[in-house]
This record gives C-alpha cells, sequence and structure tokens, in this order.
C-alpha cells in the first residue's frame, strides 16, 4: 500500500555511462552518495492561450518546452567520484595496469589467472608485457586475505608469470579481487637527483623511464616508507613530471627543497596515481553523457524513480573550507527526463549497491598542501601566503541544450569553452599576492589532499589572479581574496588531477 509520503532518506542516486546520447543498451550503475540536491529532473514551459473574449479569463496553456538538468553535493572521499571526474574533464583516465579499469582503456587491463603460494601471480596469457621488474603492485578484494598487500615488488617476470617480493602470497584459483601498479622501484644505486641551472631532475643510470608510460603533468610521490627507499628527508615529497626523457623526468613544483642527491646505492620508489587531465588533441577528447538514476521511495507496487538522460557534465566546484569537510557541487545539463513507476520497476541494468565506506576527507589534518606562487626560475617555488580560510576550484563546461521543432526537450547538448576558475581567501602577510593581481603574473596552483595511505593532486599550472582588494576590519586579522583563472599552460592543457590509490605513510600530512 503506498504511504502519503516519502522520506528523502529513501532517495538513491548513481550513474550510468551512455552508449550514445541518451541511449543505454546494458548499463552499469555505479552509486553515489549525495548531501543534497540543487535541482533534478525536468522544467517544464507552459504558454497560456489568451484570446480576447467577454469573459477576460484565460483558456488552459499547452507545454512548449522541457528543460532537463540535474545537481547536487557530495562528500570527497578516496574512490567515490574518479570515475565520474572523467566526464567533466572530456577525457579517459590514463591508467596504469589494472585488473579493474575505470577509464575502460583495453590496452592496461588484465586478469589474474591464479596465485600461487610463495610469491608467483600468473596473468592472463600475453599480458605479461604489461610489466616491467621494479614495478609496484597492491592487490585487494581477494578471497584469501594473505593475497591482500599493499605494495609487492615484481621481482621477475618470465612471460605472463610474475614473481613478486614478499613472498607471502597463498594459492588462490581465478582471484575475483583487483591488482594494478602504483608505482615503481629502481635498481640500487640507479636514481639520483640533479640540479643543474635552475632544472631538476630525476635520472637514472639504467632503467628506461620511457617505459614506464609516465605523462607529462602528472605528479608522483618520490620515497617510500624504508630509509632505503628514499633520498634523504629534505629530498622526499611529491612533484610534477614537466617532461620525460629515456633517463630523466624534469620535475617542477616540488614539495620540498630541490637539491642534487645522488642516491648512493638505494633502491628509490615513486609512487604514482590515475592520470587526467583536459586533452589538447582532438582524437584524446572524449565526450561522455549518462543516465543518472534518482530513486524515490515505494510507492506500494515497488522502487519509483526518476532518470535524467543525456547528460552530460557542465559543472564541477571543490570546496575547500576551513575546519570542514571536502566536498563538491556537480550539475549535469540533460536532453530529458523520464519517470518510471514502482510498477515499471527501475531500468534493467547491472547496479552495485555498495556504496563503500570511506572517511570523507577533510581540511584540517588531511590537507598536505594548498600552494599558489608566481612562477620564477626556481623549480621550488615560495608559496603568497601561509594560511587559507576558504578555497574553491571550478570547472564549467558551458553546456546547452540544442531544441528544435517537433521536439520536446533536447535533442542535443553542445558545449562552449572549458574554463577553469576558482577563488581563495588568505590572512594577509606580504603585498606579493596584490603585486602578482596588479602585475599579471604567471601564477600556479596546486592541492594535494592525503589520509589513509591514497590521495589526489589538483593541479593547474596557469593561471592570472583578480581581486587583490585588502579586506581591513576593526579587532580582525586583515584579509585577501583572490580570484582565480586558469589558462592553457605550455604543455597543452589546463588542469590536472592525479588520484594515488595508495601512498607510504611519509607521503601523509603531518599536523
Amino acid at each position: 500500500m503506498p504511504t502519503n509520503t516519502v522520506d528523502s532518506n529513501t532517495v538513491g542516486l548513481s550513474y550510468a555511462e551512455e552508449d550514445s546520447l541518451g541511449v543505454v543498451a546494458s548499463p552499469v550503475f555505479y552509486p553515489l552518495d549525495p548531501n543534497e540536491f540543487s535541482d533534478f529532473g525536468a522544467e517544464l514551459s507552459t504558454v497560456a492561450r489568451n484570446p480576447i473574449n467577454a469573459s477576460r479569463q484565460r483558456r488552459k496553456g499547452v507545454i512548449t518546452d522541457l528543460d532537463a538538468s540535474g545537481g547536487f553535493s557530495q562528500d570527497i572521499t578516496q574512490t567515490n567520484l574518479t570515475r565520474l571526474m572523467q566526464g567533466f574533464f572530456f577525457a579517459d583516465l590514463h591508467e596504469l595496469p589494472t585488473t579493474n579499469s575505470t577509464s575502460g582503456t583495453t590496452g592496461i587491463t588484465f586478469t589474474i589467472a591464479d596465485i600461487e603460494a610463495s610469491g608467483v601471480i600468473n596473468v592472463e596469457a600475453g599480458k605479461g608485457a604489461l610489466f616491467k621488474a621494479g614495478m609496484l603492485l597492491r592487490s585487494t578484494g581477494m578471497a584469501n586475505a594473505a593475497n591482500n598487500i599493499d605494495v609487492m615488488e615484481i621481482t621477475g617476470i618470465a612471460t605472463d608469470e610474475l614473481t613478486v617480493a614478499p613472498t607471502s602470497t597463498a594459492t588462490e584459483a581465478s582471484p575475483a579481487g583487483t591488482l594494478e601498479v602504483i608505482g615503481f622501484e629502481f635498481a640500487s644505486g640507479d636514481a639520483g637527483l640533479t640540479l643543474a641551472d635552475n632544472v631538476f631532475k630525476l635520472t637514472t643510470s639504467t632503467q628506461s623511464l620511457t617505459d614506464l608510460n609516465i605523462q607529462v603533468g602528472e605528479w608522483i610521490f618520490i620515497g617510500g616508507d624504508a630509509a632505503d627507499e628514499c633520498f634523504s628527508a629534505s629530498s622526499t615529497g611529491y612533484a610534477r613530471v614537466e617532461a620525460v626523457s629515456a633517463n630523466a623526468l624534469t620535475l617542477k613544483e616540488p614539495t620540498f627543497t630541490a637539491a642534487a642527491d645522488a642516491g648512493s646505492t638505494k633502491t628509490i620508489r615513486i609512487y604514482r596515481g590515475a592520470f587526467l587531465r583536459n586533452e589538447k588533441t582532438p582524437s584524446s577528447i572524449k565526450t561522455r553523457s549518462y543516465h543518472i538514476e534518482r530513486t524515490l521511495g515505494n510507492d506500494g507496487s515497488g522502487i519509483q524513480s526518476e532518470i535524467l538522460t543525456g547528460g552530460i557534465a557542465n559543472e564541477y566546484t571543490l570546496n575547500v573550507s576551513s575546519a570542514d569537510k571536502l566536498t563538491c557541487d556537480m550539475s549535469f545539463i540533460g536532453t530529458n527526463s523520464i519517470l518510471r513507476t514502482g510498477t515499471q520497476g527501475l531500468l534493467s541494468g547491472t547496479r552495485d549497491a555498495t556504496i563503500p565506506v570511506e572517511d570523507a576527507y577533510n581540511t584540517s589534518s588531511d590537507v598536505y598542501q594548498q600552494r599558489l606562487f608566481v612562477h620564477g626560475a626556481a623549480p621550488t617555488p615560495t608559496s603568497l601566503f601561509a594560511y587559507v580560510t576558504e578555497a574553491s576550484i571550478g570547472i564549467n563546461n558551458n553546456a546547452n541544450g540544442q531544441k528544435a521543432i517537433g521536439e520536446l526537450g533536447s535533442f542535443a547538448v553542445s558545449v562552449g569553452d572549458f574554463e577553469v576558475s576558482g577563488s581563495v581567501e588568505v590572512y594577509f602577510s606580504t603585498v606579493a599576492a596584490v603585486s602578482a593581481v596588479k602585475d599579471n603574473s604567471d601564477v600556479g596552483y596546486n592541492l594535494i589532499v592525503a589520509d589513509n595511505n591514497a590521495g589526489f593532486v589538483y593541479d593547474i599550472p596557469l593561471l592570472s589572479l583578480g581581486g587583490g582588494r585588502v579586506t581591513v576590519e576593526k579587532d580582525e586579522p586583515i584579509m585577501l581574496p583572490l580570484e582565480k583563472q586558469a589558462a592553457e599552460n605550455s604543455n597543452g592543457y589546463t588542469i590536472s588531477a592525479t588520484y594515488f590509490s595508495y601512498l607510504p605513510t611519509i607521503a601523509m600530512p603531518t599536523v
């Protein structure tokens, strides 16, 4: 029997990537856990009949248009939005070899044939070529708990057989868990740091760095938890890859002071993640559209739902407020909206009803670094501020529904310029930031967040600053609000994100 009201706590939200605009064949729905909705569904436009008549009354109107959209806010956790962010960037993630691809890229995926005792992993035929000795692996979700290992190093490869250390694996046939590459360990004494003419590099003597498929713009973490896995303590941290050659990674904006370090006989580790950037090459720009399904409780016959179809990712805002969770606001522009009764039931498809129970990232203890800086000659820039009260990063794809005669709703969604902007409010300390606004200086910004041995980096390599009017109030500290307007950098992108599924403990913030 239907109830007179439906509690909002019965509402669920999930999304599926469409095969073409508005069309799904065998959808896979991924769950979301929103905090609130800003709007969702269809807004109808009507025009009333208003003929000249003695009664001076209007006649019933007609429906003339339908605008479909959806917006919601959500906490930022380790894994809940990485897949969906591809829609906002209009690009595929650059992933490392994995059994569980987020981007759907087939060239880096593989399956596990079986796991043997004493450190042997057999992958499917022909996939051994994806791996190099020295790669670091992480295994999760295996039925045998002994095979869930945070960090394993590939010590040898024989066709499709990987020998790993530690060797504490146990026998398991056709494992259903996830095995993924998370980094690389260089051979003893092979990796070093050089600094010459303000050019900072990680160099190798033997290992070819081009064999590791490292992307320009990708952020890496240099160093491991053991003393022999990292350079000196003052040369351990995050850095952005500016260029890649066979035996050198040119690094920019390290979180530590750039300095030469030969590495001695150490087996240096670097940790890597899935890398996402807006792409310059047209063939690499990918438009994704979504079915976004909101369930609306049980009407007595089954679960009701409304579905935004043809949803194009339009606006994304990452909110960074002091003493708070990291949250984001997302909005989509769709072509139509569908309502389904409980009798009709949910759309057919595969659904994962289990939302991973993960802690939200917070702004008090999980922010490793937030740096806004003027570009200069030195590889390690100086931040324009010490403390921040509010910050945001925004993406706008300027999407609009396209209308036509004979179509209720939109028959297509067009997109405009890819815009990246944001704001930051800081405690005023020097006039350097104000000068950067007045001088229209080339500025960069990055945000590094980490917790529970995982994390992410948002990076805007080139932007200009606006605002900059110092706020002075009685009995209050002097504040400085700044506006950020990003632009394409010399490597052809505006913003990037690197998502680390695993980071060593040394990469966590210290508070």
